[in-house]
């Protein structure tokens, strides 16, 4: 795993928005379409939260793909 202070070697994609804006609708758009165009599977996409709730909602809205809870220093 690379550390954080790394350059990345793919793209980073960070979409932010109020309630019902299309966030999940969004996500599960660009993970299907790059599993499509480009051949990523599940294990190849990586998604980050930076609360709890928001890591549960992305795990429910996004199944089978990985993510965490981004914790950050304070």
């Amino acid at each position: 795993m690379k550390q954080l202070n790394e350059k990345p070697a793919k793209r980073v994609i960070a979409l932010t928005g109020g309630i019902g804006t299309g966030k999940s609708f969004v996500t599960n758009a660009v993970i299907k379409a790059n599993k499509a165009y480009h051949g990523y599977r599940d294990s190849d996409i990586i998604l980050l939260a930076p609360t709890g709730k928001a890591a549960n909602r992305l795990s429910e809205a996004t199944n089978p793909v990985s993510y965490t809870h981004l914790t950050l220093p304070t």
